[in-house]
């Protein structure tokens, strides 16, 4: 049985020491490229690794290997990723695909000669590009994968053969053949205004990535699609009014739009993404038709229809206070992340969820009020990268002080048991409210005039009153009993109507 196993043994390695060896024989390396063979009968290879050249690179149209010459058919995926050392790509007509990221990164390069043979360009074969000023995309290119010229910041033309069946270029803008889709706006081309061609209905994932000079965005009305990242990093845009008939925004379609301030979505969006205005941080206000059935927007911040679900509060807003509507019962991704204005929160006791990074870096937190008995259910990295989280105030109602004290993430906090009486939770408050339990008239006590709002527990507006300096009346007998909400500047109060 012994002598048995052990030839088992032996032929399980010889096979494995085989199959090594075949893998060694279908792979090689002249100068500093590796290369693996593709088919052996016609002799092609494809670059799986050229991360060791360097200067103006000149890849061959064959190689030699074993006295066999091989035609150089691919360009692999990473084959050339990170390289930093060559300044230039001149890829031979042999090649007809250049794989996903093949040169990601190799941000030296200030030119890449493609050649008329080339069909298809992978996901990202170009991403971070930062020196190319032009790129010639040949008749043959058949497919122009995703993402492909991000982060090519110096690009300022893109140019394709008229024979393309393909492919296009107007003003030196990449689109489809048809023009239907935009698939990339150079980064440093001129001129601060951009006027969509009336036959485009795609504006594809990061098309406008990095059009730092851009000002102003004309939008077609025949727009159905704003692809994910579309226009990331658009550093001038103030104010977007997107079209009617638009029915997708996609996820972080206008993330990093630094001097963003208002955006106006039309009654036609159906499906907006995951923290589309993602680190917008000058972004005030979000506006939605009244029309649209299926979001809603209430003082600048964006909701589903129903104000069940919170999708973006903008971080450009200044209030430091914002009590979240009763109806919520989940936050959305992201959709207060890195906002330093916000210092104190009230959270609804209808609430259940907070996704993903829902508070990420919320550095102005000073205190949470969550009326909640149940700890809400917390996504990864809710309150991440806050400093000082345990000194953070979490008020909690008094029979659920344990639960959120045993929570994860919930138990970081300075737990507190929630007050009954009145609440301020704005620092340096400018003005007083009393009594905060009344049966018809509360006294606001400002040391400026300002307005006073109030807002029943499902987060309406009942009463809008001017207020002068000094002590004022507020009249709610008319109101039914019941908690209210009083908002006048920064300053938040909680009032009983008995």
């Amino acid at each position: 049985m012994g002598k048995i196993l052990s030839c088992k043994k032996i032929s399980f390695l010889t096979a494995f020491l085989c199959v090594v060896t075949l893998v060694a024989a279908q792979e090689f390396t002249v100068g500093n490229i590796k290369y693996k063979i593709l088919d052996s009968v016609n002799k092609t290879v494809r670059i799986i690794d050229g991360k060791s050249t360097t200067g103006n690179l000149v890849i061959p149209q064959t190689v030699v290997s074993n006295s066999k010459t091989y035609t150089v058919k691919e360009i692999g995926k990473n084959a050339f990723e990170g390289n930093k050392n060559i300044t230039s790509v001149d890829i031979p007509a042999s090649v007809d695909s250049i794989g996903v990221y093949a040169f990601y990164e190799c941000e030296e390069v200030n030119e890449y000669d493609l050649k008329e043979g080339l069909k298809t360009i992978g996901n990202g074969a170009f991403n971070g590009a930062k020196k190319v000023i032009s790129f010639k995309i040949p008749a043959s290119v058949v497919h122009i994968g995703e993402q492909v010229f991000i982060y090519t910041e110096s690009l300022t033309r893109f140019v394709v053969a008229p024979a393309n069946t393909n492919y296009t270029v107007d003003d030196d803008i990449l689109y489809n053949k048809s023009k239907t889709e935009i698939i990339k706006y150079p980064c440093k081309k001129n001129g601060d205004t951009y006027t969509i061609p009336n036959t485009v209905k795609i504006i594809k994932s990061v098309a406008m990535e990095g059009c730092s000079r851009l000002k102003n965005i004309i939008f077609s009305t025949g727009i159905d699609s704003i692809e994910d990242g579309a226009f990331l990093n658009c550093l001038r845009i103030e104010q977007i009014d997107l079209p009617a008939g638009l029915k997708k925004i996609g996820n972080e379609a206008f993330a990093s739009c630094l001097k963003l301030h208002t955006v106006n979505i039309p009654a036609s969006v159906e499906k907006i993404g995951r923290a589309p205005f993602f680190m917008s941080g000058n972004l005030e206000i979000i506006n939605v038709a009244a029309e649209n059935t299926k979001y809603s927007s209430e003082n600048g911040v964006l909701f589903n229809k129903d104000k069940s679900t919170l999708i973006i509060y903008p971080n450009g807003k200044t209030n430091g206070s914002y009590t979240v509507a009763p109806t919520v019962t989940t936050i959305e991704e992201r959709a207060f992340a890195m906002n330093n204005k916000l210092k104190n929160i009230e959270l609804p006791a209808s609430l259940t969820k907070i996704n993903t990074a829902g508070f990420f870096a919320c550095n102005g937190l000073q205190q949470i009020i969550c009326k909640s008995t149940t700890p809400p259910e917390l996504g990864n990295q809710v309150f991440g990268a806050i400093h000082n989280i345990s000194k953070v105030v979490l008020k909690v109602p008094a029979s659920a002080v344990n639960a959120y004290k045993t929570a994860n993430e919930w138990k970081k906090f300075k737990i507190e048991s929630e007050s009954t009486t009145s609440c301020n939770p704005v620092e340096n408050s400018t003005c007083k409210i009393y009594p905060t339990h009344t049966e018809g008239t509360i006294f606001v006590v400002a040391h400026n005039s300002a307005k006073a709002i109030i807002y029943n527990m499902y987060g309406q507006t009942v009463k809008t009153v001017e207020i002068e300096q000094g002590e004022n009346s507020i009249d709610i007998s008319e109101q039914p009993a019941g908690s209210y909400i009083v908002r006048i500047g920064e300053n938040i109060f909680k009032i009983i109507k008995k």
